[in-house]
């Protein structure tokens, strides 16, 4: 059996490695890339070796090991190992941030959710700061408009990132006393990145699992978006805004810190009002910063909604499905150039992660990750205690990979790994495991 010590050892190497993957750029470019995988199969070796003397793996974890070994096979297959990574480190992190959790006494997942939380918050007021100051490439221009991208450097993935955070932060039991302050200011930071696909999986991750929590929560999360929207009102232009920098970090600050006084003066004037006049005033008040950041940033929404991405992103769906036309078995590789010989239009990515799959390992790298996917959805579908906020976490992460190329930053792949570890049943905790309970499925 593990001691304390390496249990302690452990967690904290993990945890320092997410940190190093979101601080790298997300751990996309190389070497950071390959650091975090050699990292990733030291930090699992030795999760399992020192847990029992049996290899303690599950069924999903021997599934991702397989479309890890096929990815690199497919690599190699076609002429470069190198592009195993980034893809291939980020599912090496998933693993190593699920094993490294699960093999750990229970009582300290709690430390994994307030570090993924407390990373979150400090990713999204250092890109707050970035874009209002207009520091490439913490904060990035784009149409015009600069978008909040932290120290992953890429908007949509900093917003996905903060998606899954806000989602471990609506979790009371977790973050406790300074719950205002850091929801609060990772709404405002999603908001900034303006990307609509993160927008998406955290309103779905939050309404399959988390309803409760958004209404409770829902003071904090407005307070966010209004200092959100004065950060997207001024996003256009090169001049850097401290004005509005001041006003959000005010609105954050004050509105957070002042919140729990408040609420707790409200709450005793809410006691006096029915429950329909409650669900009034939440409504209008939602209404008014609704429509306030409405009029604020009317212009800077225009240019984010219109349709130019979306046309883009079906034509490189359909280059996708096409490169595995053309090789539906295997595939043409990791991340080779999407390209058809009718259209001079070509891509490097999909902007799908199951099509950049699909294309670059074919039809075993879809089996294996369908096989992977079925698994993990049957591990917590057959779990009596789970964490619902990091189950609404862990579907953020998979409508990300609709959308974007987001798995190819390993530290979304390492967080994806933790947060399924947080809401994996007691039987995968603590190490109280043996050979036959290990593969159950």
């Amino acid at each position: 059996m593990m001691n304390k010590t390496a249990h302690i050892a452990l967690l904290v190497t993990v945890l320092v490695e997410l940190l190093f993957a979101v601080v790298a750029r997300g751990g996309f470019f190389q070497p950071e890339s390959l650091i975090i995988a050699a990292a990733s199969l030291v930090l699992a070796a030795l999760s399992v070796l020192w847990s029992e003397s049996v290899t303690p793996l599950a069924a999903e974890d021997l599934a991702l090991m397989c479309l890890a070994g096929w990815w690199l096979l497919s690599a190699t297959l076609h002429g470069s190992a190198r592009t195993f990574v980034p893809l291939g480190a980020s599912m090496l992190a998933f693993l190593a941030g699920s094993v490294v959790v699960r093999n750990s006494p229970p009582l300290m997942r709690v430390i994994v959710s307030y570090s993924i939380v407390v990373i979150g918050w400090l990713t999204a007021i250092a890109g707050l700061i970035a874009c209002e100051l207009r520091w490439f490439p913490m904060a990035m221009r784009g149409q015009d408009l600069w978008r909040l991208s932290g120290t992953l450097t890429y908007s949509n993935a900093a917003g996905l990132f903060l998606a899954m955070a806000l989602l471990v932060a609506m979790d009371s039991t977790v973050v406790r006393r300074f719950q205002p302050l850091l929801v609060s200011g990772m709404a405002a930071g999603l908001l900034a990145t303006q990307s609509r696909a993160a927008l998406l999986a955290f309103l779905l991750g939050a309404v399959v699992f988390a309803r409760s929590a958004m209404k409770a929560n829902w003071p904090m999360l407005l307070i966010g978006s209004l200092a959100g929207a004065i950060v997207v009102a001024s996003a256009a232009g090169h001049q850097a805004q401290p004005l509005a920098l001041g006003a959000s970090l005010a609105i954050l600050f004050f509105g957070g810190l002042g919140y729990s006084t408040i609420a707790s003066l409200a709450d005793r004037k809410l006691r006096m009002i029915s429950k329909g006049g409650r669900k009034i005033l939440a409504g209008s008040t939602i209404i008014l910063v609704a429509g306030f950041g409405g009029i604020a940033a009317h212009h800077q929404i225009l240019k984010r909604v219109d349709l130019g991405s979306v046309q883009g992103r079906l034509r490189e769906w359909h280059l996708a499905f096409l490169q595995f036309w053309h090789s539906p078995w295997i595939g043409v590789g990791p991340d080779r150039t999407l390209s058809a010989s009718d259209t001079h239009f070509s891509t490097y990515f999909a902007h799908n992660e199951y099509l950049q799959l699909l294309a670059g390992g074919g039809l075993i790298s879809a089996t294996l990750l369908l096989l992977w996917l079925v698994l993990l959805a049957r591990r917590l579908t057959r779990a009596s205690v789970v964490n619902r906020y990091a189950e609404g976490a862990l579907l953020a992460a998979g409508v990300g990979g609709l959308f974007d190329y987001t798995w190819h930053l390993p530290a979304i792949g390492l967080c994806a790994g933790l947060v399924f570890a947080l809401c994996a049943p007691d039987e995968l905790a603590g190490g109280q495991r043996t050979l036959g309970t290990s593969f159950q499925t």
